[in-house]
């Protein structure tokens, strides 16, 4: 399995709890702004795994819960804020990723594709993708993190690298109608370049946190078996100069994965 090191591009991973992405609509017209990624598009939709479940992976019946908050597809819509500890983020303004949980996600219906399941370690993951494109539920995370140009990120790879260490300071909170729920800080956030996206959609979702996490052992150690995890990835931009895969264009995307 190829290393992912955190200084490379791709895929932001929020440790909540894990989610996971849903086919988008093949016949959708392409747009110039990324969404996640899907074979029939130049452009990314929602980052595409292989269906569960793969035998190591054991299906999860009880409610999608994270903190009590409910991620079950139909639940009521659920907003995810980032508190910036200062200006080094989105000039210190809060981002928002807001979504309707639902197990199928087409651009426009606001909705996010969940999975739920339990991996090798007994860890219940909720597994969260949302659309990055304008309009898109995880819009402000992507421009909080790489700006926005024309068919482009706006921000140099290196500051896009700084984000990522930045996001990692913020304070969370995660409200569902007049529930409201405190997570002391995102436990760690992640790019997956151009380069190692094929590798990493290739994958089922239990196989592909692993190789998002193989170089962060101080990660894993923060998820100790039997907890939750919640996960929540989207698209970003390729960035100049970076070399592309199989379901990679000059359009598609890297990943942003974030953990809590």
């Amino acid at each position: 399995m190829r290393c992912l090191l955190k200084t490379l591009a791709g895929l932001a991973l929020l440790l909540l709890a894990g989610c996971q992405a849903m086919v988008v609509d093949a016949q959708l017209a392409a747009t110039v702004t990324p969404f996640l990624p899907i074979l029939s598009t130049p452009t990314p939709y929602l980052p595409l795994h292989p269906t569960l479940i793969p035998e190591a992976t054991q299906p999860v019946e009880q409610p999608y819960l994270f903190h009590d908050i409910d991620f079950s597809p139909g639940a009521e819509e659920v907003t995810l804020r980032f508190w910036p500890a200062d200006t080094a983020i989105n000039r210190g303004r809060p981002i928002k990723v807001r979504f309707l949980p639902g197990s199928d996600c087409i651009f426009g219906d606001h909705n996010a594709c969940v999975s739920h399941f339990t991996d090798t370690d007994n860890r219940e993951i909720i597994w969260v993708s949302v659309h990055s494109g304008i309009t898109g539920e995880g819009q402000e995370l992507r421009h909080a993190l790489e700006g926005t140009g024309i068919n482009s990120a706006g921000l140099p790879i290196d500051q896009v690298l700084l984000n990522l260490n930045s996001l990692e300071e913020t304070s969370i909170t995660i409200q569902q109608g007049q529930k409201r729920v405190d997570v002391a800080q995102v436990a760690s956030v992640i790019r997956v370049p151009a380069a190692q996206v094929n590798d990493y959609l290739s994958l089922p979702f239990d196989q592909a946190l692993n190789f998002a996490v193989e170089d962060l052992p101080a990660l894993k150690s923060q998820i100790p078996p039997g907890n939750a995890l919640l996960v929540v990835e989207t698209c970003g931009w390729r960035m100049p100069g970076e070399a592309g895969g199989g379901l990679v264009t000059g359009k598609t995307p890297s990943l942003f994965v974030c953990f809590f």
